[in-house]
């Protein structure tokens, strides 16, 4: 959502808040408190949901996004879908090796979802331009 900001020379401008943008105090906050209930070892993975309970959050979307910039700061988070489901702090190859592997299964998944996405929506693209080079 487009925030207004005021420059020096008087003029109003609309800054658009990104992933990119530096976190506030409070994103910060959270990846802190995320990390400190992250545990070493899938043996010791915590449910995206359970993180978010003891954090007082209602679902795990603001875990995630806290997971994602502890992985963009250097810290190895990995997520397990099969038992012991969850998140956690990768400390073996064999772990990092799941993890990657997961990863890519889901890209490829992905990537047949969106192939057939559009294959459904041709239908209601291709008369949406016709229309407009008319």
């Amino acid at each position: 959502m487009p925030q207004k900001k005021k420059l020096k020379n008087g003029l109003r401008v609309k800054v658009r808040i990104c992933l990119n943008d530096p976190p506030t105090k409070t994103e910060r906050y959270l990846k802190f408190q995320v990390f400190k209930q992250l545990q070493r070892g899938r043996y010791k993975a915590i449910p995206g949901n359970l993180l978010a309970k003891r954090l007082g959050y209602k679902n795990d979307r603001a875990i995630r996004i806290a997971i994602r910039g502890l992985i963009a700061d250097g810290i190895p988070v990995a997520s397990s879908v099969i038992p012991p489901v969850g998140f956690f702090i990768a400390e073996t190859r064999e772990e990092v090796r799941q993890y990657i592997a997961n990863i890519k299964s889901r890209l490829v998944e992905d990537a047949y979802r969106r192939r057939d996405f559009l294959r459904a929506a041709k239908k209601i693209v291709q008369p949406e331009q016709m229309r407009l080079l008319r």
